[in-house]
C-alpha cells in the first residue's frame, strides 16, 4: 500500500531518536517528524499526535514505537474499511510478543455488529480491540473529539473503542496484522504491576453497560466486578502492597473516580424520572441491583 504519509513525534527524547528519524525523513518524503516543544505525559502525547493528522487524511493508524505493522497490513484494513462504509474501526489477529491474540470474530466474517462486540466484550467473550496499534480509524472519527483519549484513564484507548462502536460496525481482517513487543518498560508492564484493570473495567462497565447489557446482565456482571475488585484491595491490604506509594497513589485515585461516576450515573437517573437526590424509581435500571441490596461495601485502603 503505497498511499501513506507517516508522521513521528518525538516527545523530547534524549537519545538519538531526532537523529535517526530524521535521517529517514531525509530520504522518504512521505515521512514527517514533529519535536514537542515539552514533555508530554503518556496520553497528553497521544492526543497531540492525533491533532497533527493532515487535513487530506481519511485514516488513521497509529503505530507505538515498541510495536510492528506487517507488510499487508495498511493494504488489508484499508480495502475492509473502504468496502464497508459502516465500519468505524477495523483490527486484526495480533502477535503479543509470540501470542496470537484477537480471538472471537467467527471466520469468514469480515464485518461484526458494534453493539454485539461490545456486549460480547463487556461480558467478557471476546477481546478485539488490542492496543492503538493494532486498529486503523476513520480521521474523520479523531477529528471529531477534541480529546480523543480520556487523559485521566490510562486504558482509555479501550474506552474509546466502546464509544465509537455505539452506531458503528467493527471490521475484522482474519491474518496476523500487527505485533506489540513485550518489554518491562512499557505502559502495561506498569499496568500488569499496579493491576490497573479491574478499576479500569469497573469504569467502562459504568459507562458502557447500560448501553450494550440488557438489566439482568448487566447487574450481574457490575456485581462480579465489584466483588473481584474488592478482594483485589482485601488482598493488597493483607500483602502490604499499600506501602507502594504508586500502588496507593493509583488505587486511591481510582477509588475517588469510581465513586464520582456512580454519584454521577444516580444523579442522572434521578433527573431522568424527577427525583429527588438519592432517591430510585425502582422500575429501570437506576434502581439497586438485587444482588447488592441490603449489602454495604467499603473500600477503605
Amino acid at each position: 500500500y503505497e498511499n501513506w504519509r507517516y508522521l513521528v513525534v518525538d516527545n523530547r527524547s534524549t537519545d538519538r531518536t531526532p537523529e535517526i528519524v530524521q535521517s529517514y525523513a531525509a530520504r522518504e518524503p512521505r515521512m514527517g517528524v514533529h519535536q514537542n516543544r515539552d514533555f508530554l505525559p503518556m496520553l497528553t502525547n497521544f492526543n497531540q499526535a492525533l491533532r497533527l493528522i493532515p487535513a487530506e487524511a481519511k485514516y488513521c493508524k497509529i503505530v507505538h514505537a515498541d510495536d510492528t505493522l506487517f507488510p499487508e497490513c495498511l493494504e488489508r484494513m484499508v480495502d475492509v474499511a473502504e468496502r464497508n462504509p459502516s465500519v468505524a474501526i477495523v483490527t486484526s489477529y495480533r502477535l503479543f510478543g509470540d501470542e496470537v491474540r484477537h480471538e472471537g470474530v467467527p471466520y469468514p466474517v469480515e464485518v461484526a455488529d458494534g453493539r454485539e462486540i461490545c456486549r460480547a466484550t463487556l461480558l467478557g467473550h471476546c477481546y478485539v480491540f488490542g492496543s492503538p496499534s493494532s486498529t486503523l480509524l476513520r480521521a474523520d472519527d479523531v477529528r471529531a473529539r477534541p480529546d480523543f483519549y480520556i487523559e485521566q484513564e490510562l486504558h482509555s484507548d479501550v474506552d474509546v473503542c466502546f464509544d465509537l462502536l455505539r452506531d458503528a460496525d467493527l471490521g475484522f481482517v482474519h491474518q496476523i496484522l500487527t505485533r506489540t513487543r513485550v518489554h518491562e518498560d512499557r505502559a502495561t508492564s506498569f499496568a500488569t504491576r499496579i493491576n490497573t484493570f479491574h478499576d479500569a473495567w469497573l469504569a467502562m462497565h459504568l459507562r458502557y453497560g447500560r448501553l450494550y447489557l440488557g438489566r439482568r446482565e448487566y447487574y450481574k456482571r457490575l456485581a462480579w466486578r465489584l466483588w473481584r475488585y474488592a478482594v483485589f484491595l482485601a488482598k493488597a491490604t493483607v500483602k502490604a502492597r499499600f506501602r507502594d506509594p504508586s500502588f496507593r497513589k493509583h488505587h486511591r485515585a481510582a477509588l475517588g473516580r469510581l465513586l464520582q461516576l456512580i454519584s454521577s450515573r444516580r444523579a442522572a437517573a434521578g433527573r431522568r424520572h424527577g427525583l429527588g437526590r438519592g432517591k430510585h424509581c425502582g422500575l429501570c435500571r437506576c434502581g439497586a441491583s438485587p444482588a447488592l441490596r441490603g449489602r454495604a461495601m467499603v473500600l477503605e485502603p
